[in-house]
């Protein structure tokens, strides 16, 4: 609170000292006035240049969220494309194995078991784990935790056919063992059979009965 005092004169205060106060007080709050002009001034100035940086980050701001959801519909579009593409590899698939299993089930009952129609089936095995790894690899589909029910159905009928071809084999060793064993004792007796000299001349039965075995007309002879 102001303190200042006058002095008293006729008929009132000092009218210089009076004057001189008004004007000093004056001044004094032109200054102040002209400090908080400026000081307006620079935060108007300030304010201006923040709305624009907002402003600035709004536009990059819509324009990253314009960015994110292009993104994801390209990333729908590539998702469902790859699906599109794997399902239909997975058709293409089995048909390739059908193709091939028939094949396969027309030369075994060809060729009874040959290791070339064996082979066979463990191509297109192998084809179809071959095609499987290049898709995960290529579209990256075995990154998820759960497959789709093409993935299943494939991945179980790859396992299938595995399980066959390794039943198959132990079927083939077996049969050509039971070949063996049947066509071992025929060797033999073939072989048994077979013209000796040293057993025609050891012989115990008589030459005409020897020689009619080999068709040989005993009345031929000289």
């Amino acid at each position: 609170m102001d303190k200042t005092k006058f002095n008293i004169a006729k008929k009132g205060y000092d009218t210089a000292q009076v004057d001189g106060y008004i004007l000093e007080r004056e001044k004094n709050y032109e200054e102040q006035l002209a400090q908080q002009k400026e000081k307006i001034s620079q935060l108007k100035a300030r304010c201006f240049e923040l709305e624009n940086v907002i402003a600035d980050y709004k536009d990059q701001e819509n324009e990253i969220k314009k960015s994110i959801v292009a993104a994801n519909e390209k990333a729908n579009e590539m998702t469902l494309d790859l699906k599109l593409q794997y399902a239909l590899e997975i058709e293409r698939l089995k048909i390739f194995q059908a193709k091939w299993t028939n094949a396969y089930e027309e030369l075994k009952e060809r060729y009874h078991f040959s290791k070339d129609a064996l082979n066979m089936e463990s191509v297109v095995i192998q084809t179809a784990l071959d095609l499987e790894n290049m898709l995960r690899k290529d579209f990256s589909l075995d990154k998820r935790p759960s497959g789709s029910d093409a993935e299943r159905q494939f991945k179980s009928e790859v396992k299938r056919l595995k399980s066959e071809d390794e039943e198959l084999s132990r079927l083939f060793e077996k049969l050509v063992g039971e070949i063996k064993k049947v066509h071992t004792p025929k060797m033999d007796a073939v072989a048994s059979d077979e013209f000796s000299m040293e057993k025609a001349l050891s012989a115990q039965k008589p030459l005409d009965e020897i020689c009619r075995s080999l068709g040989i007309n005993g009345s031929g002879r000289a």
